[in-house]
């Protein structure tokens, strides 16, 4: 999982939930429109900081993800595509791509198709109505999603705007969310890979 999910949330991942936030909290209202969108496009920049070796890494990326579980994620010079049966992980600079299938298909559908459904999985206290909120997940799955995140919501456009996270390493993850679009369809061609014809392709 975390594989992708350090890279953007590395989520994205991930992104908010809703249990207890106010009757009027704008929170509820993006809520509601993750749960009813199909499809989520995003543009964000990813900042890693590790205190261990007093270093910050950043990466700026383009997500773009199905409710039934494809996604599509351009991250610096490589991209990661999962059209539903196969995983393709394309490197720039090795000019090639490496091409999976999965043991688990379902739960590679998860990798960002939950940032949509985010309040089944996560309870949620307000830090400051209508901008800033603690989440906490509600049970330990087999999916190693971060245990608690902080979100921050643009109010007026109701969109994600930041979100941090320690991942496994005790990294602080920031997600930066420069433009966020919920659509109730998604463009089948984002799911098709395409790259260039000289690339080397490896089946694992």
């Amino acid at each position: 999982m975390y594989k992708y999910l350090s890279i953007i949330v590395p989520v994205f991942t991930m992104m908010v939930a809703w249990s207890t936030a106010e009757a009027n909290d704008r929170f509820d209202l993006l809520i509601e429109r993750l749960n009813s969108a199909k499809c989520l496009s995003m543009r964000f920049v990813s900042v890693i900081k590790s205190d261990i070796f007093d270093d910050i890494d950043s990466t700026s990326g383009e997500l773009y993800v199905a409710s039934d579980g494809r996604f599509f994620l351009d991250a610096g010079s490589d991209q990661f595509l999962f059209d539903g049966s196969n995983i393709y992980t394309y490197s720039e600079s090795a000019n090639q791509v490496i091409i999976e299938t999965p043991v688990d298909s379902e739960s590679t559908s998860r990798e960002f198709s939950f940032l949509l459904m985010l309040d089944r999985l996560y309870s949620i206290e307000p830090i400051t109505p209508n901008r800033e909120y603690q989440l906490r997940i509600k049970t330990h799955t087999s999916e190693t999603y971060p245990d608690s995140m902080v979100v921050h919501i643009d109010d007026s456009d109701q969109i994600l705007k930041r979100l941090e996270y320690y991942d496994i390493n005790d990294e602080l993850n920031t997600i930066i969310v420069n433009w966020m679009k919920l659509s109730t369809a998604c463009r089948s061609s984002q799911f098709i890979p395409s790259f260039p014809d000289s690339v080397e392709r490896v089946k694992l």
